[in-house]
């Protein structure tokens, strides 16, 4: 069976608020409990998202956001990964224009998590997923069906284009532990050594222990010149 991997984003100011409750939660959970949202993944404003009922779901990218990259984590996805070869041109999309633009300097500081295909599969096979062929709020993305994680693999490889290429999304249900730090993290890309040595200092101060849980890979974010 095909295995795809599935990353989220955010931002290191929130990702520290992360750890420290050991769990990435929704929208919908983070406001009805009182705590301030500030998931840089999520337009705040949620008009698209809720629009189409997706404020208590946690967005994922389907397959990494270049073909390949040098050093470890290429080497992590082939190794692990029965489809490494998939990228997503969405998420590179997110990256390279719309965060790059918007952050400036501060874009080094996005940090991209690896979810573990353990829980993925949870949530597909008890039809806690949607699943989308394009970013979810475009007005011709087209979501697609998903009841189990046969469907998902099944699904994501007819959006493949290129043999290679795709754009999907999947949202997976905050059921109150929907993911969960570190158990459902399986790899943690930060863009250079200064940003990973930065998130095990905050990290150790509240909690040695998780620092060594934690995997860590070095991979440049994407900063092509736009045409």
């Amino acid at each position: 069976m095909t295995k795809f991997p599935c990353f989220h984003y955010t931002h290191y100011d929130s990702f520290i608020t992360i750890l420290r409750r050991k769990e990435l939660r929704s929208r919908y959970y983070l406001v009805n409990a009182g705590r301030h949202f500030n998931e840089i993944s999520i337009d705040p404003e949620q008009e698209g998202r809720s629009e189409l009922k997706l404020t208590n779901y946690i967005p994922l990218y389907v397959g990494y956001y270049r073909r390949y990259c040098r050093g470890e984590i290429n080497d992590y996805l082939c190794h692990n990964y029965d489809d490494p070869v998939i990228y997503n041109g969405s998420f590179y999309g997110s990256l390279n224009k719309t965060l790059r633009t918007n952050l400036g300097d501060d874009y080094e500081n996005i940090i991209l998590l690896l979810i573990h295909n353990d829980r993925i599969r949870y949530h597909a096979d008890n039809d806690l997923v949607r699943l989308f062929n394009n970013i979810a709020i475009k007005s011709d993305t087209i979501e697609l069906i998903c009841n189990s994680y046969d469907d998902f693999n099944d699904k994501v490889l007819e959006c493949k284009a290129d043999g290679e290429r795709v754009y999907c999304e999947l949202d997976i249900l905050d059921n109150n532990q929907a993911i969960r730090i570190p158990d459902d993290i399986e790899a943690i890309i930060v863009d250079n050594e200064r940003i990973k040595n930065k998130i095990i200092s905050k990290i150790s101060r509240f909690d040695v222990n998780l620092v060594q849980q934690l995997k860590f890979f070095i991979c440049p974010l994407p900063r092509e010149k736009q045409a």
